[in-house]
C-alpha cells in the first residue's frame, strides 16, 4: 500500500531475497515495479561510462553466484562485468561450480541456525571452492552470502587469506 501510494515504480535492492519477493511476488498484490539488483544498476553505469573505475584492483577475485540473483532471476552476466571491470587485467577466475551450477551458502535453508558440524555447513563447503580458485577476494552479491562466508572464513581458519566483499565494495576501491 505505501509503494502504491507514493507511486514507486523503481527500486533498487542489495538483497537478492528481495529482489526476487519484489520482482515476483509483490505482484500478487496488484504491485508492477521495475526492480534492479545493485550489480545490474552497477553494471549500466559502467556500461554507460557514467562510472569509471580509475584504480582497478589487481588481486585474484571469485565470484559466489547467489541463489536468488543467479538460478531463480537468470542475472550473471552483470555481476561478472562489474568484477572483471574493477580488476585489473581481468583476473578473474570462476568456482568449479558457478553460474547455473552454483552451490547455496546455506542462508537460504537457514543452516546457520542448525546444529551442523562446522566442517559440513554449505557455508563451509563453498568456501573450500572458493579457496581451491587461488583468488584472495571473494565476491558476494548478497548481504546473507556475505555473512555465513564471513563466519565460515572465520571458522575455518581462511579470514586471513580470503577476503569476502560486496561487489559494490570492490567497486568502491576500484573508484
Amino acid at each position: 500500500e505505501t509503494l502504491k501510494q507514493k507511486s514507486v515504480k523503481k527500486i533498487i535492492v542489495n538483497c537478492p531475497h528481495c529482489f526476487n519477493t519484489l520482482k515476483k511476488e509483490y505482484r500478487d498484490f496488484g504491485l508492477e515495479l521495475e526492480v534492479k539488483h545493485h550489480s545490474q544498476v552497477i553494471g549500466e553505469l559502467l556500461r554507460t561510462g557514467r562510472l569509471k573505475l580509475t584504480k582497478p584492483l589487481s588481486e585474484k577475485i571469485t565470484l559466489h553466484d547467489s541463489c536468488y540473483i543467479g538460478r531463480i532471476n537468470d542475472v550473471f552476466e552483470e555481476p561478472r562485468f562489474v568484477i572483471q571491470s574493477a580488476n585489473k587485467d581481468g583476473a578473474y577466475v570462476e568456482m568449479s561450480r558457478s553460474g547455473r551450477k552454483s552451490f547455496c551458502c546455506g542462508a537460504g535453508g537457514s543452516t546457520y541456525w542448525y546444529e551442523v558440524r562446522r566442517t559440513d555447513r554449505e557455508s563451509v563447503i563453498r568456501l573450500r571452492e572458493a579457496v581451491e580458485t587461488g583468488a584472495s577476494i571473494l565476491a558476494v552479491e548478497c548481504p546473507y552470502c556475505m555473512q555465513m562466508f564471513a563466519d565460515a572464513a572465520r571458522v575455518t581458519g581462511v579470514d586471513q587469506s580470503l577476503k569476502i566483499k560486496d561487489i559494490a565494495e570492490i567497486v568502491a576501491e576500484s573508484i
